[in-house]
Order: C-alpha cells, then structure tokens, then sequence
C-alpha cells in the first residue's frame, strides 16, 4: 500500500494525462491503510495528504477540505495539535471549504468509522468549476511572501494553488491546475511547490 501511495503521489507530477490514474491508485492506498490501521494512524494520514493535494490540482476543492480533514485526523493523533504539518493541514481543509460556493460534506470526520465510499468521494467531484480562488485575489502592494514591493519592473503575480500575490521570485515553481489550465502548468509560490503542489 506504502507502494501503490508514492506511485500515485508520483503521477500525478505528469500532469493531467496521468491524474485519473494517480487518483486511483491514492483512493486504494488510503482504502487499504483505513481498513488496517483506521483514520488516527499516521499511514492514512501521509496518503490522505497528497490525495489532497491532487484534489486541489483537479478543481475538486470540496473533496481537498473533507481529505485534508482526514490527514489531520491522523497527523493530530500522531503529532499532536501543535504540530507545524497539522496546523498546516488543518488550515488547507478550512481554506478548500470556504473556497467553494456552497459545502456538501460534513467535516465532523473525528471518529474512526470508513473513508467515504468510491462512489461517495466521487459524488465530491461534482463540484469542480465551483472555486471561487480566482475572484478572491487581492491586489497587494508588495509580495506576500517576502514583504518586497512590486514596482514597474517588479510584477504582481498570484499563486494559483493559495492565491497569494507574489513576486516572480517567489513563484518560479509552475503545477498542474485545472481551475486554471487544462493543458499546460501554471505558476505556483515557493511554500506551496514545497508542500507538494508541484
């Protein structure tokens, strides 16, 4: 299962010819380590966080928050609450849900019953073209990730995975979105390509 887990987190960097696969193989890892080891252990947690992240790749931001929910079940049983990755996980899931126009999961996955069946998460696709990501960008005056002002020369550029304004500096990494284009990578900040939006 650890396997079939990295096989998929590793095609879904192929871009959009390879993410029904790796989306797939991701569903049967987490199937496989819920069924042996239940929601609070960190093995359903480390599969649950890219399958996440592939979701958010594919416009699926509904289905991302009731995923990174899950992670963070695990991650906070492990780590504790304090823990960096599960804050981090933690906020993923309350940004995936408020970015979309309405919410049609429960986010009360504290207990330890099934992953959502496949053709429930699939009922969460639905929901793709709903983001609003887009229309929430805010102009700013300087980059939100090192504080430098954009000028004439030094663009506004925006994340689109967080949404930030960044410079170019801080946004050289690029990562399949679908929100935004179907075909080829788009840009993407630094912290987001190292959490694995890449």
């Amino acid at each position: 299962m650890t396997s079939i887990g990295h096989l998929g987190t590793l095609l879904k960097q192929f871009g959009p010819a390879r993410l029904d696969e790796a989306e797939l193989l991701l569903y049967k890892a987490l199937k496989g380590f819920q069924t042996l080891h239940g929601k609070k252990h960190i093995a359903s947690a480390e599969v649950a966080f890219p399958y996440a992240i592939l979701a958010v790749q594919q416009g699926k931001r509904t289905k991302a928050a009731y995923l990174f929910a899950l992670a963070a079940i695990g991650l906070e049983a492990v780590l504790g609450s304090d823990h960096p990755h599960t804050k981090y996980t933690i906020e993923w899931a309350e940004k995936c849900a408020k970015s979309v126009n309405h919410h049609t999961i429960r986010m009360d996955n504290t207990g330890d019953g099934p992953l959502l069946t496949s053709s429930e998460l699939k009922s969460l696709d639905l929901n793709i073209g709903i983001f609003v990501s887009k229309s929430s960008w805010q102009t700013a005056s300087s980059c939100e990730r090192c504080m430098i002002q954009f000028t004439m020369m030094r663009r506004e550029h925006h994340c689109r995975i967080c949404g930030l304004s960044v410079c170019n500096d801080c946004s050289t990494g690029s990562t399949t979105s679908l929100e935004f284009d179907q075909k080829k990578k788009v840009r993407v900040c630094g912290p987001c390509e190292a959490q694995g939006f890449s």
